[in-house]
């Protein structure tokens, strides 16, 4: 049995009910986290089965090799970015995704750090054509559906996300930082811009007062840090903007849906049209 667990469906107390009466039958239960929802958001029993997140054609590719083993079948495991694309692309805008409730408020994400340019481009473009996703290219640029890859110089080279596609994006972007990005003293930034409407709070008192409590710490040089990065939010003319500076490879562990649930709901992050500015 799949129990396919999205962001309304924890809610559901029945789908939990069912799973659990599944596996009182002796029935293998599988917990799959699809639109976004992440399965370490879970609280055991039900963590303690085997399952994983959906959030890219090889997820789909797993089911069919979870059939092939369980009623030892030969179904083709083929499943391509397309496809994918096609059975969840459509609802992306509108359902919770990998940047939480709020990430109807996000324009941009961009990811940046110090390498080797050619190398980091050409990365790109691999990636992007093992995944079967239709590109642009340039000698120094790539783009494809909802990710735009480019290099500054010899050495800085970036990546600009559409917040629609980041359940197909960013895992393209854990697997370009693990082949760029494996140099100990290599530093990656990660900003999320927000639109227009949003503001934050800024003044130092204000802001760790509406932390206090939260996996978000202080430290004793007077920094923010969550997930083993560092954050920083700031405001500009385009809006609000929440920075993490980070050593690992990996822009999943940074629990971004997390992340801004926690800045919003202690209004460290508002909307003007609905909040009082502090």
């Amino acid at each position: 049995m799949f129990v396919f667990l999205s962001p309304a469906a924890i809610r559901s107390q029945w789908v939990f009910f069912e799973a659990g009466y599944a596996y009182s039958r002796g029935i293998r239960v599988v917990p799959v986290g699809i639109l976004g929802f992440d399965l370490t958001q879970l609280a055991p029993p039900i963590t303690l089965l085997q399952g994983f997140n959906l959030r890219s054609f090889d997820g789909l590719n797993n089911i069919v090799t979870l059939l092939n083993s369980q009623f030892e079948l030969t179904l083709a495991e083929n499943f391509a970015s397309q496809e994918y694309a096609q059975i969840f692309g459509a609802a992306a805008v509108d359902r919770v995704s990998a940047l939480g409730r709020y990430s109807r408020y996000v324009y941009e994400v961009s990811v940046y750090l110090s390498c080797d340019a050619p190398l980091a481009i050409d990365t790109a473009k691999r990636l992007i054509h093992e995944k079967g996703l239709q590109s642009a290219e340039s000698e120094a640029s790539v783009t494809a559906a909802g990710a735009a890859f480019f290099c500054k110089g010899d050495r800085v080279v970036g990546a600009d996300l559409d917040p629609a596609l980041l359940d197909i994006t960013l895992p393209l972007i854990d697997e370009w930082l693990a082949v760029i990005g494996n140099s100990p003293e290599c530093h990656v930034e990660l900003t999320i811009q927000l639109n227009k409407s949003i503001r934050n709070v800024f003044m130092p008192h204000r802001l760790t007062a509406r932390i206090f409590g939260t996996p978000i710490e202080l430290t004793l040089d007077g920094r923010l840090q969550f997930a083993d990065a560092y954050l920083t939010i700031s405001r500009g003319s385009a809006g609000s903007y929440v920075e993490l500076k980070f050593a690992q490879r990996s822009v999943a562990s940074l629990r971004l849906g997390e992340l801004l649930d926690i800045l919003f709901d202690r209004e460290v992050l508002y909307r003007i049209d609905v909040a009082v500015a502090p």
